[in-house]
């Protein structure tokens, strides 16, 4: 939805949002860690959305607490985001729509306000608090509908997780096109922007798994070319 793609809202986009950091780590002002799974931020409307996503019913106690203790300050110092995209931001819990009631429930029993999220067949639902910049509220409420049958898939098509198998899918139809192009030289770095758009704003303990797998399959690859 930030990056104007084809079968989603463009809302998002545009007020500004981008991607900003994909299980991004960093330190409450307790000194106390926090991984949220994505941030998104807005220069124009100074403000960014710290997601926790929940495929369960369940949400941790310690981890809502230590979500809680976020300052503004952590996100310009500790997660590297500009002072003019987060003079506002909220920390937002997302999950299913099997679980909303569950989920709003252990949000609820911590007392906190934290904007809570539901994916159901319509789009994303706002069942809890509110966001603190107005423009990105509205955009909520009360449903941001989608389309999920026209909805892309393919952002993030492999993790750290994920079998050489998979990643080969991914590398090989690229690597067959760069050498109709005549290229000679193919860096893990060009494939990991290719198969993964977001590869920028990755952490390192993300992009240094992915990149070690595609280290492995293009080693694997160039062996048994050479063989053959």
């Amino acid at each position: 939805m930030c990056k104007g793609a084809v079968g989603l809202p463009t809302n998002l986009r545009q007020l500004g949002d981008r991607e900003t950091g994909i299980e991004m780590p960093f330190q409450n002002a307790g000194s106390e860690a926090v991984v949220p799974e994505l941030i998104i931020s807005s220069r124009n409307v100074h403000h960014s959305l710290l997601f926790e996503w929940k495929e369960g019913g369940n949400t941790e106690a310690d981890q809502l607490r230590r979500y809680n203790g976020i300052i503004q300050q952590d996100l310009t110092q500790r997660a590297m985001l500009a002072a003019d995209e987060c003079a506002t931001f909220n920390v937002t819990v997302i999950g299913v729509h099997e679980f909303r009631d569950r989920i709003a429930l252990g949000v609820d029993n911590g007392g906190y306000t934290f904007p809570v999220l539901i994916v159901t067949d319509a789009g994303i639902e706002l069942i809890r608090h509110g966001f603190a910049e107005p423009q990105t509220d509205a955009v909520f409420r009360p449903l941001l509908n989608i389309n999920w049958d026209n909805a892309p898939t393919s952002f993030s098509p492999v993790d750290g997780s994920s079998e050489l198998w998979e990643y080969a899918e991914q590398i090989i139809p690229f690597l067959l096109t760069r050498m109709e192009a005549g290229d000679t030289r193919i860096v893990a770095e060009d494939v990991a922007h290719h198969i993964i758009p977001l590869w920028d704003t990755a952490n390192q303990n993300f992009s240094q798994q992915v990149a070690a797998k595609i280290v492995a399959v293009l080693t694997y690859a160039s062996q048994n070319a050479t063989q053959g």
